[in-house]
């Protein structure tokens, strides 16, 4: 169905690296988390449609930097969690 739209992209392209993978999952937990919190969840529109602008532009850098973005995005969201995370029911 969508043939022409991933025909035009170089195979490269679409390798995304392992930190930006892990970056963008940990941003849209967050974003899932935010649309349960009261207050927050009027906003959650906005933000979607900022990570999906950054995702589209840490995905057309080159890989160099798309690892160095992404390690940096690592960093500043792993400050953002609290020293004693809640254990995690998988």
């Amino acid at each position: 169905v969508h043939a022409a739209e991933t025909a035009s992209i170089p195979q490269q392209e679409k390798i995304i690296p392992l930190q930006c993978q892990q970056l963008f999952s940990a941003a849209e937990k967050l974003v899932a988390d935010a649309e349960k919190q009261p207050g927050t969840h009027t906003q959650v529109g906005k933000i979607k449609n900022k990570l999906t602008q950054s995702k589209k532009q840490i995905l057309e850098m080159e890989l160099a930097t798309q690892i160095k973005s992404c390690d940096h995005g690592l960093a500043k969201l792993n400050n953002l969690r609290p020293e004693h995370p809640e254990p995690q029911n998988n």
